[in-house]
């Protein structure tokens, strides 16, 4: 009731009538740092690190070294605010909206190359937000910015989801949602144009233009959502989105392939469904991005996936994989198929133990405008596959939680076609294990530790940190230890 007449004030100092019309609003957030130390070791070459020039007026960065040195930091990945609120309607109907901020810099999360002063922090960013209608007996659907079915499954399946705060201590950290031949991250944005564009302030890489492009685990704005009503255990939901994108003026999300007859219309689509019963929960998740790729590689330009042998624009190639082993994705790609598949499930017993699993399959498909290179050329890549699974077990005793977690992504399957010497994907495996720690201080304040350790392949570059993490070179395995405080309200 306090925070109801909170935030009904607050809506008062900017309009008496919004105020008055919106009597059930909310105001809520999660307020979370923590202290980390964390290093990379084991690479598999010595390159120098990267200078990159970053939009702070007071700095460059390092952007890639080799071997990130150890060292201490904090973050505050995770903080948010938002203002949550409902309207009846009448016979059973009700609006409903959310407007939620990323205040992580407010608590010390630091993120370089998007710094706008001289503050060195991070602006506040959009998490979830939307306005909906939803009625009792027929679900609910929504039009905004918000995770995919997809995303939401994986938080579902967790045996303690209040750890999945933590910004290292689960697997969820690139390991699964992601595609071979980047670092691995979620995504969370509207504009591929801005993640795929080589120059000016965003300094888009190759790695990031294909973490927008490929990335199933995602926030994912101009979202039409259907959410269905639970049905004796049973719920679903549905996602489509054109992802508005336009890189040649043309309207919406059409954007036409130079020298070809095609139009590219990018799209996501997606669906989960998911049963609980007691202490059963299982869910399954689909996710489909439709020439998102295409219109992304066509943005930036060739992306080299071997240390750059193959040509590419100042934002540089995406991943090193082994010398001598060319293959690309060229800038004429015309075509793409992004999909995955998801199966979670867990136990909860009375006694507190806990039991999971998850399962996932990512698969791309990639067509060119113009016949592949002869032999001695650089071979363009035409798809991939990428398995990833994991186990883990909980237990949970008062004011105690504690998860241990073990994830593996076995060597990824590489497809391409001219040149010669193509790569096939061997060495891009990689093991992560976690634990985490929770001490519940109240209902809504919480104390966590976490440990994590990424080994990597030789070919692969898995961080093992969703925000801010130690990007290694090939065959680095980065390791956290760190420590957080969380209160929601």
């Amino acid at each position: 009731m306090q925070k109801k007449l909170l935030a009904a004030a607050v809506l008062s100092a900017f309009s008496g009538v919004a105020a008055a019309q919106s009597a059930n609003v909310t105001i809520y957030g999660t307020l979370y740092s923590q202290f980390e130390y964390g290093g990379v070791s084991g690479s598999s070459s010595v390159a120098a690190g990267t200078a990159v020039a970053s939009a702070s007026p007071i700095r460059t960065y390092s952007a890639n070294p080799v071997e990130p040195a150890n060292r201490f930091r904090t973050d505050g990945a995770g903080a948010n605010f938002g203002l949550r609120g409902t309207e009846d309607l009448g016979n059973g109907l009700q609006a409903w909206f959310q407007l939620e901020l990323g205040i992580a810099g407010g608590l010390g999360g630091v993120n370089a190359s998007s710094a706008t002063s001289l503050t060195g922090f991070q602006a506040p960013t959009y998490r979830n937000s939307a306005i909906g209608l939803r009625g009792q007996n027929w679900g609910s659907f929504l039009v905004g910015i918000w995770d995919t079915p997809y995303t939401v499954a994986y938080g579902q399946a967790d045996l303690v989801p209040k750890l999945l705060s933590l910004n290292s201590a689960n697997p969820s950290s690139g390991f699964y949602g992601t595609n071979p031949f980047t670092a691995g991250t979620t995504f969370s944005g509207t504009s591929i144009n801005q993640a795929c564009t080589a120059t000016g302030p965003g300094q888009a890489t190759g790695a990031t233009c294909l973490t927008a492009t490929t990335q199933h685990d995602r926030r994912q704005g101009g979202s039409l959502q259907y959410w269905t009503p639970n049905w004796n255990g049973f719920e679903g939901r549905l996602l489509f989105s054109p992802t508005q994108e336009s890189y040649t003026g043309t309207n919406s999300n059409q954007v036409a392939v130079v020298g070809a007859t095609n139009v590219l219309r990018p799209s996501i689509w997606g669906l989960s469904l998911n049963y609980g019963n007691g202490g059963f929960f299982g869910s399954y998740a689909y996710s489909r991005f439709n020439d998102l790729t295409a219109v992304g590689v066509r943005g930036f330009g060739a992306i080299a996936l071997n240390g750059g042998q193959a040509a590419a624009p100042a934002g540089g190639p995406a991943v090193t994989l082994v010398a001598g082993q060319a293959v690309a994705l060229a800038a004429d790609m015309n075509k793409s198929t992004d999909q995955a598949h998801r199966v979670g499930l867990k136990y909860k017993f009375d006694s507190g133990f806990g039991i999971g699993g998850r399962f996932e399959y990512i698969k791309g498909d990639y067509g060119y405008g113009t016949p592949a290179a002869a032999a001695g050329g650089t071979s363009r890549l035409t798809g991939f596959t990428k398995k990833t699974w994991g186990i883990a077990g909980s237990y949970e005793t008062g004011p105690h939680a504690v998860k241990l977690e073990f994830a593996k992504i076995p060597d990824a399957k590489f497809r391409g076609e001219g040149g010669s010497n193509s790569f096939d994907g061997s060495g891009t495996g990689a093991t992560q294990w976690s634990v985490g720690y929770d001490y519940a201080l109240s209902k809504r304040t919480d104390l966590q530790a976490y440990y994590v350790q990424v080994n990597n392949r030789e070919n692969a570059k898995y961080t093992g940190a969703v925000f801010n993490a130690l990007a290694p070179a090939a065959g680095g395995d980065p390791r956290y230890f760190g420590v957080g405080l969380r209160h929601t309200f």
